[in-house]
């Protein structure tokens, strides 16, 4: 396999002209992606905008009718309460802020807007089923994580369930475009002849990878972090409550996060790695290796891994399993709070 670039009108060689039509069809289609899209960051005024939108929207949310009982009322005026409060605001400030690049980055696939809709509907039911098997089986046997936790404040799970379902807004999308990920990757490495579309492709791809992941790990790390914090806060008003609410719930959420973010991340990642040494083998194979041009053929075989990010680094490493870890270290850093 050769790589070559498909800005030339025609095919220059035999084996380019006797593509099949669809096979050419599917290469006009992955390389229909525009691979020098940045990712649609807000403007920072617009982003001032949206955190503050996110931050009243949530503010509301919580505190509305948290007057109605003198329980609640004096729930909300406790320090513990306004430190979990000032962090619960947080996520609806930070989805505000990416909700919109995400919704647009899923966009840059070119898939169908119907295919995208199911698929970001069904990466929401997956996520919803994932999370709402706890409750289930607390409600059905009457014992788990959260059937025993009273909390003071009013309408508290009501307000909760409807945070959440907010956040899936944010969450969907990028799940949808780490599946897009991989799709488009396997797409690639079904083709018989490698485009220089591609290559671009496939740090187009890499970087989108990170970048949803980033997202997640964030979003989840808050969650955890901000479940730490409730516990804080309905122990200090509550100490009773104790030994139902255990330290081993805020731990115990974070690593199921965090098996989440893995089971999400690692195989796409894998999936990348193999298309790319796929077409780096194409690309350079060992029997293009002579002694007269040893030299060039390492160098430039190498700057190919490097543009293809195929040697992990020590930094990566640690990026990505902070990411991947972080839901679980923040709900350690919760609990440290608490001491």
């Amino acid at each position: 396999m050769t790589i070559t670039s498909s800005d030339s009108p025609e095919p220059t060689t035999p084996e380019m002209s006797n593509i099949h039509g669809s096979q050419k069809a599917v290469l006009r289609k992955i390389t229909s992606i525009n691979v020098k899209r940045k990712i649609h960051l807000l403007s920072p005024k617009n982003t001032v905008i949206a955190a503050v939108v996110g931050i009243v929207v949530g503010g509301i949310l919580f505190l509305a009718g948290s007057q109605v009982n003198p329980e609640s009322a004096k729930f909300v005026k406790t320090p513990q309460f306004i430190t979990w409060y000032l962090l619960i605001l947080i996520l609806p400030a930070y989805w505000s802020i990416v909700v919109i690049p995400l919704w647009q980055s899923v966009g840059d696939f070119d898939q169908p807007k119907r295919t995208t809709f199911i698929t970001v509907l069904g990466s929401a039911l997956v996520i919803i089923v994932g999370l709402a098997v706890e409750p289930i089986l607390t409600y059905a046997t009457g014992s788990g994580s959260f059937s025993f936790v009273e909390s003071p404040l009013a309408y508290h799970w009501i307000r909760m369930s409807i945070l959440m379902t907010l956040g899936l807004a944010t969450v969907a999308p990028a799940v949808t475009g780490i599946w897009y990920v991989s799709r488009t990757a396997s797409q690639i490495a079904s083709q018989s002849r490698i485009h220089n579309e591609h290559i671009e492709a496939l740090v187009w791809l890499r970087v989108r990878l990170q970048w949803y992941i980033t997202v997640l790990g964030i979003v989840v790390g808050l969650v955890t972090l901000a479940t730490g914090a409730l516990r804080n806060a309905i122990l200090a008003f509550d100490p009773i409550q104790k030994t139902t609410f255990t330290v081993e719930i805020v731990l115990v959420y974070g690593g199921l996060f965090t098996l989440l973010l893995a089971f999400v991340y690692v195989p796409v990642h894998q999936s990348l790695l193999r298309v790319g040494r796929y077409v780096r083998d194409e690309a350079f194979p060992i029997n293009s290796l002579s002694r007269s041009n040893w030299d060039e053929w390492f160098s430039r075989r190498n700057d190919f891994e490097e543009l293809l990010h195929l040697k992990s680094n020590s930094y990566e490493s640690f990026q990505t399993g902070v990411l991947i870890l972080g839901p679980l270290l923040t709900g350690l850093v919760a609990i440290l709070l608490e001491q």
